[in-house]
């Protein structure tokens, strides 16, 4: 087992390094082009071409290139224990994160000589709280400028659990970070022991209430608010919305499943807006076409449901982020959903600009990038049970004629 640990690391760090030296390779070939617009863009696009041979975001991969990089530079001993297989991945990654929080190169060289031996010996755990030790002791002078930095990066990010749920997690300061915190317990607390719920459930439902704005805090007590003043595109069989049928509706990125409940619910909701989309019994959305360059809102709207994200293989920005490209550039190309596809500003720069080729059919979207050729096969939106039952008793059918027709020689 220890060798196979040993081995895996190898194993990342080569990979590591090969991303390093396909992107360097890019770049000189960029820097060989007579256009040095055009050079840098195919350099810039390196990490997409990695990132859809192995399956990774294109920020996984600029993320993974830059640390090797930054560690095979300034830390030549975590480079050779990593290549060695003493230390995995993710500790490299603990061990860069840290080093990016020192400011004096220094400092950095100071911690390349020390970490490498308490590393190979403690969990990745013991190693967190050492690393934040060091940074704190050899650069004390930097903290409030290391604060000021780290607020720069805070965030809120929502993920998609299996059976409709999500994680929310983010980065404030501690001292709002702490406030929050007390605040959800106490408000928690005031609900009083005839509350069913467990501490952590009220405190969650507390804190998705006020921030969905079906609760309002006023004078430090909980008060009815009006609701949510966003929009939420929920795709949903007609008659799982009817109650004749279970099959989940779907958020209109296609990120997760929306139980079929709950879409009642939200449907008799005061505002309620309803799109009435006609698909195929497989669940795919029927053609639709426009006059002029700019697809109508209505049309746009379509586009969304069908899309869901951004339609490069590894790239998962929401379409309504996204632009709305013509496949077949106007006037030469209709405005229909045959020929629109949404791509994020990046991939639509990639595709404009000819760094990477595309195709479309009705079987999907393909994307010929300089290695290799990778397709983007369309969604079916959810269907109903009764859909269901068409196409297989339309599948019956199929099987029975096809018989019949092997059996009188009947042509296709």
């Amino acid at each position: 087992m220890v060798e196979k640990q040993h081995e895996i690391a190898r194993g990342e760090a080569d990979l590591a390094a090969r991303m390093v030296v396909f992107a360097d390779r890019r770049r000189r070939e960029g820097d060989r082009c007579l256009d040095p617009k055009i050079g840098n863009l195919e350099a810039e696009f390196a990490p997409d071409e990695i990132g859809a041979a192995l399956n990774l975001s294109t920020k996984r991969v600029r993320d993974m290139i830059g640390q090797a990089r930054r560690v095979r530079t300034s830390m030549p001993n975590v480079w050779a224990a990593w290549r060695a297989g003493d230390i995995n991945q993710f500790t490299v990654w603990k061990i860069d994160t840290a080093a990016l929080r020192l400011v004096r190169p220094e400092s950095v060289t100071v911690l390349d000589e020390q970490v490498v031996d308490y590393a190979t010996s403690h969990t990745t755990a013991q190693l967190q709280s050492w690393l934040n030790r060091f940074v704190a002791r050899t650069e004390a002078d930097e903290f409030a400028q290391r604060h000021t930095r780290a607020l720069k990066d805070r965030y809120v990010s929502v993920g998609h659990d299996p059976d409709g749920v999500a994680w929310i997690s983010g980065m404030t300061s501690s001292m709002d970070g702490t406030h929050i915190d007390a605040l959800l317990t106490k408000l928690a607390r005031g609900l009083g022991a005839d509350d069913s719920r467990t501490m952590d459930q009220r405190r969650v439902d507390i804190f998705t209430d006020l921030l969905c704005g079906r609760q309002l805090l006023v004078d430090g007590e909980l008060r009815p608010g009006k609701g949510p003043s966003v929009s939420i595109g929920v795709v949903v069989p007609i008659d799982s919305l009817f109650g004749l049928g279970d099959t989940p509706g779907e958020l209109m990125d296609r990120s997760t499943s929306i139980p079929p409940a709950l879409a009642r619910e939200l449907a008799v909701q005061e505002g309620t807006l309803f799109y009435r989309l006609l698909t195929d019994p497989l669940g795919n959305l029927l053609d639709v076409t426009e006059m002029g360059r700019f697809p109508s809102k209505h049309l746009k709207f379509a586009m969304q449901v069908r899309d869901g994200e951004c339609s490069f293989p590894t790239c998962t920005a929401p379409a309504e982020r996204c632009d709305v490209d013509h496949v077949i550039p106007t006037p030469v190309g209709p405005t229909e959903g045959a020929n629109l596809r949404h791509l994020c500003r990046r991939h639509h720069r990639a595709k404009t600009f000819g760094v990477f080729g595309v195709t479309n059919d009705s079987d999907g979207y393909r994307w010929q990038l300089p290695v290799r050729t990778y397709k983007t096969p369309n969604e079916p939106l959810p269907v109903g049970q009764h859909q269901r039952r068409l196409e297989k008793r339309r599948s019956r059918c199929d099987t029975k004629f096809g018989k019949f027709a092997a059996e009188f020689h009947i042509p296709p």
